[in-house]
């Protein structure tokens, strides 16, 4: 009687095809990686866009002393729109009236209302602004405060211009759109040799 004898098992599979299902994986890696970084900073050009160019979104440079110890003039601010604000928040807005007119201030809401007009003040001032605001007047409230030394103010400055804004809101939507072609005719291609293999088989 004859026992049963397993043989140990064996790789058939050739160095060669190893080595090219490491380098797919390292391949596909890279890929998801880099599609991750992307979207992300598609995001980010979403989250920032500056509403001068349609967007929601307004970065500020402080200046004087009227909102210390709360800002400084070393402060950023990014302010993004909202429906609705309320005694409290801390606003940039567009000075409606005077010899100011139009200039970008941040204050806080300190009375009022939407229905008769927000009334604001600087944190280290006693008297409050001599106007009423309205929504409109309203650009958005403070969401984020960065703290910039001077040297970097001007580079910051040429950054947030909406030139600068447009070219890189087009680039990256074109490397997006672009990588997104590439990953479909890729997919495109690998299905018709699919079916071109089970052709020829058949």
């Amino acid at each position: 009687m004859h026992g049963r004898h397993d043989s140990p098992p064996t790789t058939d599979q050739p160095l060669a095809d190893i080595e090219s299902d490491v380098m797919s994986t390292r391949h596909a890696v890279w890929h998801v990686a880099m599609n991750s970084l992307l979207l992300v900073l598609l995001g980010l050009v979403i989250q920032l866009w500056p509403a001068s160019l349609g967007g929601r979104t307004t970065i500020v440079f402080v200046s004087g002393t009227s909102m210390q110890p709360t800002l400084t003039s070393e402060d950023v601010v990014v302010a993004r729109e909202h429906a609705v604000y309320a005694v409290g928040d801390l606003v940039v807005f567009r000075v409606p009236e005077g010899e100011a007119s139009g200039e970008y201030i941040i204050h806080r809401i300190v009375g009022g209302s939407e229905t008769t007009g927000w009334v604001t003040r600087g944190d280290n001032r006693t008297a409050v602004d001599p106007w009423f605001l309205s929504d409109r007047d309203v650009v958005g409230r403070a969401e984020r405060t960065v703290a910039i030394g001077p040297e970097l103010r001007t580079a910051f400055r040429w950054v947030l211009e909406p030139v600068v804004w447009s070219i890189a809101g087009a680039v990256v939507t074109y490397v997006v759109a672009l990588r997104y072609l590439r990953e479909r005719d890729a997919v495109a291609r690998e299905a018709q040799s699919s079916r071109n293999s089970k052709d020829s088989t058949a």
